[in-house]
Parts: structure tokens; C-alpha cells; sequence
């Protein structure tokens, strides 16, 4: 099956969405025209964000009048710090994962799916993003850090814990959740200050953490 994918100005973060406040949240919603980005169909698609307690949960809805390949997430980066000004390096992850999907020059999975046993991507145990992120592991150099898909333990379409951060300083935490096979870990190497935040900070490597894709999320 031949894909097309087209990127610039159009995308759906580039758009405006309507929103409307519902009970602990909003939903959001976007409608995309037909060949927009190359995609076939009209596909409306909503997103509803509630926060409940320390629980934040972000749910996808989509629906198109032609046949059509989609998959939402967010790319939500979280410092447990508290504090822009410091990196991640520090904070230590767990993974519940025995598997991981190694990835080519362009950052795309090759389709193995290999042990972490013996590797920089065993998380396990927990670990410090810094203690290995500069490793000479060829999958680490080709990300320039974690940028990898783990291949999460249990029966998928079961919500499970997938995923465990902690700043040791702070105490915060972060626990994911997830129904999916799989779980992304990005430790944020692509950043390069472009970016300015709201007081100012250009956010840089390893600034942040990416924990998720398709999961639920927990803050404490």
C-alpha cells in the first residue's frame, strides 16, 4: 500500500480547533478537507482533555467518510523538575518492556524487534537518562539518544503500566499507562533552542522527556 505524506504549514497543530468546556476538561475538535496532507476523505476528528485529580487523560476520536490510515497523539515533553531552566538527565526511568524496535538512519523502525538485555535500552531497572544517552551503541548514535518504540510486557487492549519516571530532587512522578503494544521514549535530542518557551527559556537537548504516544498519564 503506497502512503503519502505531505508536511509543512497545514498540519494539525498549525490549526485552529473549536473548543468547548465539559466537565473537568474541553473537547476540541478539527475538521480536515478532503486531500488535506494527502489524506483521502473529509476526517473529523476530536480530542477531549479532562483533569482529575493528578490524572490527566487525553482521548482521540476520529471518523472519515472514505477509507483512511490515522493515528493522533500528542508530543507533550515533561520536566520534573519543575524548573525550564535544568535538563532531564537526572531523572530516572522505568520501562516494562523486555523488546525494543530498533531504527534505521532516518529514524524509522526496521521491523527487528530485539532484547534489551545487555543494551543502554534495558529500563527494567531503573535508570538515569544521562547514565547511558551518550553511549556508543549504534542506537544510540543514530537518535543522538532514546528515540525508540519498547515493546510493552502484557496482553494489549488491557490498560497497563508501561512506564516510570521520577526526579530524585524533587520526589515528582510519572507514571504511564497504557492499552497498546507499544510505548515511544524520546529524551528530547533534536531540541536545539529554536524553540523559545514562555519566560523566555530556548529550550535545548535533553530539556525535556517524552514518555507515551498512545497512553494515559499520571502526575504526582
Amino acid at each position: 500500500m503506497a502512503m503519502r505524506y505531505i508536511w509543512g504549514t497545514i498540519g494539525f497543530d498549525r490549526k485552529l480547533w473549536t473548543g468547548k468546556p465539559i466537565q473537568d476538561g474541553v473537547e476540541l475538535t478539527l475538521v480536515s478537507q478532503d486531500g488535506e496532507m494527502g489524506s483521502p476523505g473529509t476526517l473529523t476528528a476530536k480530542v477531549t482533555y479532562t483533569l482529575v485529580k493528578n490524572g490527566l487523560t487525553i482521548l482521540y476520536q476520529e471518523t472519515c467518510n472514505k477509507p483512511t490510515v490515522v493515528n493522533l497523539t500528542n508530543h507533550t515533553y515533561f520536566n520534573l523538575s519543575g524548573n525550564d531552566q535544568t535538563d532531564v538527565l537526572g531523572h530516572e526511568v522505568t520501562l516494562h518492556a523486555e523488546t525494543f524496535t530498533p531504527i534505521d538512519k532516518t529514524l524509522v523502525p526496521t521491523g527487528e524487534v530485539r532484547r534489551v538485555e545487555g543494551t543502554p535500552f534495558d529500563f527494567l531497572t531503573k535508570h538515569a537518562i544521562g547514565e547511558r544517552v551518550g553511549s556508543d551503541y549504534e542506537q544510540i548514535r543514530l537518535a543522538g539518544g532514546y528515540d525508540h518504540n519498547w515493546v510493552q510486557e502484557g496482553q494489549a487492549g488491557t490498560l497497563r503500566e508501561a512506564a516510570f519516571v521520577r526526579d530524585p530532587k524533587t520526589g515528582r512522578t510519572l507514571t504511564v499507562e497504557t492499552t497498546e503494544p507499544g510505548v515511544q521514549f524520546y529524551s528530547a535530542n533534536l531540541l536545539d533552542g529554536a524553540f523559545t518557551g514562555r519566560h523566555g527559556k530556548r529550550y535545548t537537548k535533553h530539556i525535556g522527556v517524552l514518555p507515551g504516544g498512545t497512553a494515559l498519564s499520571q502526575l504526582t
